[in-house]
């Protein structure tokens, strides 16, 4: 193991080794546990090899030392159970991915609208770091596979410091001209209206709430100030009661064949 001084994280360098990282375990585990996990998979020449095996930076953090001669290559991403929780060996000086992932879907918008343009949704909000991975058109799962649903998936990535401005973009927009709606895949449908979980737009309460004071619908009269009365004149312009997704839809699709990579995927259900 050595220092590289040109990296300005100070990354450790390590020799023909693999790093094993068990921070899903609620407890740190002992060196005999882990011999007995290397056992299965590892075979005898490739156990033979170790030459050391030890802690770093936490104790839920184990790196594997081999010699010279073996390749340690042929081990790396291979699956490894501890304590029945699945891990997978990792290449030591493998720089982790701090980014986080999610797919958007669009919904509602015609079969020939070009798939380039939902970049413009994501170039609107001017979040540095983001970048859009691909995208791609969904097709039914169970009734008829061959066929395309209508809706639009874009996979992206962002710095882990924006998911909570991320979190706030699903729900109705306006699409060249074509009104669409935006949701994530894995999470729970809000109110449009509201914001609040738990109901649609059709059943919420607050839309049809009359404000004494200023006599709009839309909010209380609690919460009644210039910003909210403006927003409740601009709320009658749009009828977004007809864009609200089925969830079980949406959960059959997520779940039928269409993941995305899992790795730092933000999900709320």
């Amino acid at each position: 193991m050595s220092l590289n001084k040109t990296n300005q994280n100070r990354q450790w360098i390590f020799k023909n080794s693999v790093k094993l990282n068990l921070k899903r375990l609620d407890k740190p585990i002992s060196h005999k546990v882990l011999f007995s996990a290397l056992d299965v998979v590892l075979n005898q020449v490739e156990n033979d090899a170790i030459t050391s095996i030890y802690n770093f930076s936490s104790n839920k953090v184990w790196i594997t030392e081999f010699n010279a001669a073996f390749n340690v290559a042929k081990i790396v991403d291979r699956d490894i159970n501890i304590n029945e929780t699945i891990f997978r060996l990792e290449d030591a000086n493998k720089v982790p991915d701090l980014r986080r992932y999610c797919a958007f879907r669009f919904h509602f918008l015609p079969s020939d609208f070009e798939n380039h343009r939902l970049e413009t949704f994501f170039n609107a909000v001017r979040i540095d770091g983001l970048n859009i991975e691909h995208n791609t058109e969904e097709k039914n799962i169970k009734e008829r596979p061959e066929r395309k649903n209508g809706v639009r998936r874009v996979r992206i990535s962002f710095p882990k410091e924006v998911e909570n401005i991320i979190e706030c973009l699903p729900g109705p927009t306006i699409m060249y001209g074509l009104k669409c709606v935006v949701s994530i895949v894995g999470h729970k449908q809000k109110c449009y209206f509201c914001d609040d979980e738990g109901h649609n737009i059709e059943k919420c309460l607050v839309k049809e709430t009359l404000c004494e004071k200023c006599h709009q619908k839309g909010h209380l009269t609690k919460k009644c100030s210039i910003a909210e009365k403006l927003k409740s004149l601009e709320r009658k312009k749009i009828d977004n009661n007809d864009l609200y997704i089925d969830q079980e839809e949406t959960q059959s699709i997520s779940e039928a064949g269409q993941k995305d990579d899992d790795k730092n995927v933000i999900v709320k259900t």
